[in-house]
């Protein structure tokens, strides 16, 4: 029964998620009477999505955390890597107030629920971001071109604070081989091609929310 009130929970903080992805990029967000006037009339793709999302994680997040400080800080992440993963897909960006709320958030999430300490949050995420950045900066060097956009750098910054050592390079990896593997679809599909933007940092986030969970399994 619990796992049952935790799907519906999950779903309907999903559902917000998507919402906030969806009104981000419109500044709609910070205005309360928009806000939920806008989340009585639209049904989009992001709510949809994000109620998935949300319910599927947070019921598997409380079963492997029941009733934990972890399992609370694990939800807070996953919502809003979510909403970071929707506005990537909807919008192609990644809105720096995101991943810099994630990353804070885990600094001092993390040592409540047990499961990540102060340092491994703050060593992991200064290490995603910088190897990250060496990234960003050899594609411009070698190649003239942005081999990674700069919002990639910061959600490696919040992806690698949420999941500590030592399981941020498995986040990261594992965000890089979703990424590949979309975008690979997508062109063999005829969908997008090479010259076109593809969200990879959905993939990461998407990652980030399997790692997480896995965690505390």
């Amino acid at each position: 029964m619990d796992v049952l009130i935790w799907a519906v929970v999950g779903a309907a903080l999903g559902w917000l998620a998507g919402h906030v992805a969806l009104l981000v990029p419109t500044g709609d967000w910070s205005r309360p009477s928009t806000f939920l006037l806008r989340l009585r009339t639209e049904l989009k793709f992001e709510h949809v999505l994000g109620a998935l999302l949300g319910a599927v994680s947070i019921t598997l997040a409380y079963a492997g955390r029941s009733g934990s400080w972890d399992f609370l800080a694990t939800s807070f992440f996953v919502l809003l890597l979510t909403s970071v993963l929707l506005v990537d897909l909807r919008h192609h960006l990644v809105y720096p107030v995101m991943p810099f709320l994630g990353f804070l958030s885990s600094l001092i999430l993390n040592p409540i629920g047990g499961e990540v300490g102060f340092l491994s949050s703050l060593t992991a995420g200064a290490a995603a971001a910088g190897a990250f950045f060496a990234l960003f900066l050899l594609g411009i060097l070698l190649f003239r071109v942005q081999a990674l956009g700069f919002g990639d750098v910061l959600l490696a910054l919040m992806i690698g604070g949420m999941a500590g050592l030592p399981l941020m390079p498995a986040a990261l990896f594992l965000g890089t081989i979703i990424g590949a593997v979309a975008s690979l679809g997508l062109v063999i599909l005829r969908r997008k091609s090479l010259s076109e933007y593809i969200p990879f940092g959905s993939g990461m986030c998407l990652a980030a929310i399997i790692i997480l969970i896995a965690r505390g399994g």
